[in-house]
């Protein structure tokens, strides 16, 4: 009795067994099915990428462009369902057949999933990028052409200040040099309120030009840029030429003497505000967050530049055309000197601060430059590295795919041991150049060492990640 209980029982298991495989089977082939057409539409999307080609952009081939991107979107939106209904019937043979190896099924949904998100980005990127492109080829010309305009007007209002300010005798109208100031002002506040302006114009133009390059209209282009800049250059000179003739003709040589204090300190404080940047970060993230942060520094000393500029060239007028006479009465020390002796004590002073600042000046633009460059050569190197990472990673999952399919070798028949063997022997061939990726990826985390850059934790463990995959990719094939 109790060898026919067993019996039934073993013919019981073995009916739900057969009854379970003969489910996995059709359950399988479902979703092998719908995993064949999401790989479908994913090679389609793929090879729609890969058949865009970048070229010079004008508003036609903008407009087209931004056609075939909001088509594709559209497409990916219709084969959604693809992806969606095999990941469904992958989840389905995950849950409920959770005690069989489906290993193979979990490894094939997540790099159809990656691969489908990795699309949708570039699709979404680029849809982003042709609109911002659209919108700056219509808004630019209109921009530049008002821009122009007003660099025309206010060129007029410099060239009849500076006409008046070179009159005879004007030093001695202490009214006319107030009125004078007092237009200069004007002008140098609408300088300062177009300067962001004038970047942003700048900055759009070399876009553009990049856009439209090698075109006829990148060659026009390049010369009303030229044009602009020139005029902006001209502009920013000559009201710095006009305030230094007002302010050499005010007689007041204290308050050269505290701007050039004043100056003295911003540019310490602007030099320990850059040596608070360092170091370089340890991902593309961090060194791109820190090019941002220098990029708007930068700004900073070249609004501050004109100021410099003038005060320097204020104190130089000053010195040159004021007569020793007048600096004798301007400088009164609290013991009596010789008026000889105190006018050489206010040149020597002013002399001897604008020299500071011009010295102090050089060398942070000199900090700056040098701190540029090293962020550039770090981000350029990151780059690299995060490029080599991805395309490891990527062959790394290739092959992961294809030994997760192999069955355990304790559950392989004698018979298909040799067939077993020559898979392998294929695999170990696919993967022998995957050691000069490896090799290639720790060498740039080596040189960005020697570079004095410390891998932020999160690259560390990519590189650790990718070692280590790969180390059990050859030990699983030998």
């Amino acid at each position: 009795e109790r060898i026919q209980n067993q019996w039934d029982e073993v013919q019981e298991h073995l009916q739900n067994r057969r009854q379970q495989l003969n489910e996995m089977l059709k359950d399988s082939t479902q979703w092998l099915e719908a995993k064949e057409e999401a790989e479908q539409v994913l090679g389609q999307a793929r090879a729609k990428l890969e058949s865009w080609k970048e070229a010079p952009y004008t508003m036609d081939a903008i407009q087209k462009k931004i056609t075939e991107t909001k088509q594709l979107a559209k497409d990916l939106r219709q084969w959604q369902i693809n992806v969606d209904v095999a990941n469904d019937l992958a989840l389905k043979l995950l849950r409920d057949y959770s005690a069989d190896d489906t290993r193979k099924v979990h490894m094939i949904t997540e790099n159809i999933n990656a691969s489908w998100a990795s699309i949708h980005k570039r699709v979404s990127e680029r849809e982003a990028a042709l609109e911002e492109t659209h919108r700056l080829l219509q808004q630019f010309p209109l921009d530049l052409e008002k821009f122009l305009a007003w660099l025309t007007e206010a060129e007029t209002t410099a060239n009849v200040l500076q006409d008046a300010t070179h009159k005879e005798r004007l030093l001695e109208d202490s009214k006319g040099v107030r009125e004078l100031m007092k237009q200069w002002q004007d002008l140098q506040g609408e300088i300062e309120a177009h300067t962001d302006m004038y970047h942003n114009l700048d900055e759009n133009g070399q876009k553009v030009l990049r856009s439209l390059e090698g075109s006829d209209d990148a060659a026009l282009l390049q010369r009303r840029l030229d044009n602009m800049n020139f005029k902006w250059s001209e502009l920013r000179k000559k009201s710095l030429n006009i305030r230094s003739h007002l302010e050499a003709s005010s007689d007041q040589w204290k308050r050269l003497h505290l701007s050039l204090q004043e100056l003295l300190v911003w540019l310490q404080l602007k030099d320990d505000e850059l040596s608070r940047q360092a170091p370089i970060g340890g991902d593309f993230p961090a060194v791109q967050k820190q090019n941002d942060v220098h990029r708007a520094f930068k700004r900073e000393l070249k609004t501050k530049e004109p100021v410099i500029m003038s005060t320097l060239e204020t104190v130089r007028i000053f010195l040159t055309e004021q007569p020793l006479e007048g600096l004798e009465k301007l400088y009164q020390e609290p013991r009596e000197l010789p008026p000889e002796e105190r006018a050489q004590n206010v040149t020597r002073l002013l002399r001897k601060q604008a020299e500071e600042v011009n010295t102090e000046w050089e060398k942070l633009n000199l900090h700056s430059a040098d701190w540029q460059r090293k962020i550039d050569e770090a981000l350029e190197r990151l780059q690299e590295l995060q490029e080599a990472t991805d395309k490891l990673d990527l062959k790394l999952r290739q092959a992961e795919v294809i030994k997760g399919s192999w069955q355990p070798v304790g559950d392989l028949l004698i018979d298909s041991l040799q067939d077993h063997l020559e898979k392998v022997k294929v695999l170990r061939g696919e993967i022998t150049p995957l050691k000069e990726n490896v090799s290639y990826v720790n060498d740039l985390a080596r040189q960005l060492t020697t570079l004095g850059i410390q891998l932020s934790p999160y690259n560390v463990n990519i590189l650790e990640d990718l070692n280590t995959r790969w180390k059990l990719l050859q030990v699983g094939t030998l």
